[in-house]
């Protein structure tokens, strides 16, 4: 689009150029008068050349900015869908490490149960047997009460290795420590 209007102008140029050398010397009025008049069409076609190619210029700037409009409004929609994507992908691993972390929580429960620390599973102390067995009451319900308060702390162990995230070896030095306490 460019090169037509730069030919037209050159072309116009040349003939102006010819027509010039064409003509009597510049010394005549008359020629003095043809050149104003050649000049001023030359400036003319030269005003109109420049608009034509202002306008022309105008266009191809406008349709430049819809096209990248165009492509910035892909790229953001693009950009959007993504987000979308990540938000559902953090949303999926925070309830994955959710569900991670209870199941942790519960096999933490089952490793201390199974390292003798009081679970739903173990038996309570059965005074009637003691008594049974030939104890008097006094002596086994003072058994009672030390097993109770022996159930008690291990019970506090537990939570305490929870909350304070012993390691397992720490967790059963503690229950060692109230094993041999409960053998006395």
């Amino acid at each position: 689009m460019k090169n037509p209007l730069i030919l037209i102008s050159l072309a116009l140029v040349t003939g102006v150029v010819i027509g010039i050398l064409v003509q009597p010397g510049p010394d005549t009025p008359e020629a003095n008068a043809s050149l104003a008049k050649q000049d001023q069409a030359l400036v003319a076609a030269d005003q109109t050349t420049a608009k034509v190619y202002s306008t022309d210029r105008e266009g191809e700037s406008l349709i430049a900015l819809e096209r990248r409009l165009d492509e910035e409004i892909k790229a953001r929609e693009a950009l959007e869908n993504k987000l979308a994507q990540l938000d559902r992908k953090v949303i999926d691993l925070e309830r994955n490490a959710q569900l991670a972390e209870e199941s942790s929580l519960a096999a933490r429960d089952e490793e201390l149960d199974e390292s003798g620390l009081p679970g739903s599973n173990q038996r309570w102390f059965n005074e009637q047997a003691l008594i049974e067995s030939g104890m008097s009451d006094a002596q086994a319900r003072e058994l009672k009460i030390t097993f109770e308060q022996l159930e008690l702390e291990r019970l506090y162990l537990r939570d305490q290795s929870i909350r304070e995230d012993w390691g397992r070896d720490r967790s059963r030095e503690a229950l060692q420590a109230l094993t041999s306490r409960e053998d006395e």
